[in-house]
């Protein structure tokens, strides 16, 4: 875990100092090009495209538009800034002893979560799918209001995968207020669409799911492997667990998580026998087997003989019906799709929505600070922009302390 934040590091450090030496500047790599940035590196990949014909944003789209990006600040400070506060409240009542458990991160970076194979997948996708979006609604309505786009290109920022839309400065900055708003404010509306639209339909799924039968979770057995026991021939190889197979009660306990597993075998030694309900083909049967291992890696952390099954888990969602559980990993996979899909663009949404510096809330309240005189002194010294990135700040250097330190 450590190691993923040593990466971060050197890549922050590497891409500063090419940022310090560049000054700025750009350089060729065969027809593309390359520019360094505070903790990250551009490619600009893509050609030139001008405005075939400028079409403007309708009064009503850009009344929409300005609506959702203040509803997106409006989320972040009634409902992200309190789950930062009380974050950072715990996170001092820990470290000064008056509680034992730390707090629960709120804005992990994304470079930590990628370590859990069985979620990248997913938040590759969704990451992908929010980013895409993103910049080609900047891009199209761009071109809807008469600014060039001068590139496109992809890059990392602070070890996050990013693309980008690049506007020609001058046509934009020459621009009209109200096509300012409209082209910075694109992607806000973009991302709380797709989040929207992932949200309604897990709503419409979980109305359906019902008809399957009574929804629950089990542990399901990602793979069968000896080597974590200090055996050849585990209890699971004893009584032919397979990959794929759900367990869903031991000594008749009703199995819902990992951990429910881990507590049973915590209070059982070398010797005991257990009973496994296990369900595979839409049938279920009992199996006994006498706990003959112990789990080598807890062995070696923590230096307790506690009993191994010899298999790698995880849970998963099953139905119960008619006395039997049958498992979709189809509807599983999409609900789980749908989830990183809804949470990824939901962040994207309100923290583009929200001035700080680099975002799009920022240019937002610019463009708009030059209709509204009211807003030019809070747009001109970056208050709202200087406060919402220290707040940041400090929810992401806690979230990744108390993950790096505490999560196992």
């Amino acid at each position: 875990m450590l190691s993923i934040l040593h990466i971060m590091l050197i890549f922050i450090l590497i891409t500063m100092i090419g940022y310090i030496l560049s000054m700025n500047k750009e350089y060729k790599l065969l027809n593309f090009r390359i520019k360094f940035t505070l903790g990250g590196i551009l490619l600009f990949l893509g050609k030139e495209y001008k405005p075939a014909k400028e079409k403007p944003i309708r009064k009503e789209m850009h009344v929409l538009f300005i609506a959702v990006a203040f509803l997106g600040i409006a989320l972040f400070y009634l409902f992200f800034l309190p789950i930062i506060i009380n974050m950072v409240k715990s996170f001092i009542e820990f470290i000064y002893g008056y509680t034992s458990l730390p707090p629960q991160p709120t804005l992990i970076p994304i470079p930590f979560l990628l370590q859990y194979k069985e979620l990248a997948v997913y938040l590759i996708i969704a990451i992908a799918i929010g980013v895409i979006v993103h910049e080609l609604s900047h891009a199209i309505v761009a071109l809807r209001e008469g600014v060039k786009i001068r590139s496109w290109g992809i890059g990392m920022l602070f070890l996050f995968p990013i693309a980008f839309v690049e506007l020609d400065e001058e046509q934009f900055t020459q621009a009209p207020p109200r096509s300012k708003i409209n082209i910075a404010t694109a992607g806000i509306f973009s991302n709380a669409v797709v989040s929207l639209t992932a949200f309604t339909l897990l709503l419409i799924i979980s109305n359906i799911l019902p008809s399957l039968g009574v929804i629950s979770t089990a542990i399901v057995v990602n793979n069968v492997d000896c080597s974590i026991c200090n055996t050849t021939l585990c209890p699971a190889q004893q009584i032919n667990i397979s990959d794929g197979d759900i367990i869903v009660a031991i000594d008749n306990l009703r199995i819902y998580t990992p951990n429910d597993v881990e507590k049973i075998l915590e209070n059982k030694k070398i010797g005991d026998a257990v009973s496994l309900k296990i369900c595979s083909n839409n049938k279920c049967n009992e199996k006994s087997v006498v706990l003959n291992a112990i789990n080598m890696k807890i062995y070696n952390e923590k230096g307790l003989e506690i009993p191994c099954l010899g298999i790698s888990m995880a849970q998963t969602m099953i139905f119960e019906k008619n006395g039997l559980f049958y498992r979709y990993p189809a509807i599983e996979n999409l609900i789980m799709h749908l989830n990183f899909i809804f949470i990824v663009n939901f962040s994207l949404y309100v923290l583009n929505a929200i001035p700080f510096v680099i975002s799009d809330g920022s240019i937002f309240i610019k463009a708009l600070s030059e209709i509204l005189t009211p807003l030019k002194l809070i747009s001109s010294k970056k208050i709202l922009d200087l406060f919402n990135i220290t707040i940041l700040i400090i929810a992401i250097v806690i979230s990744s302390y108390v993950f790096l330190r505490f999560t196992p």
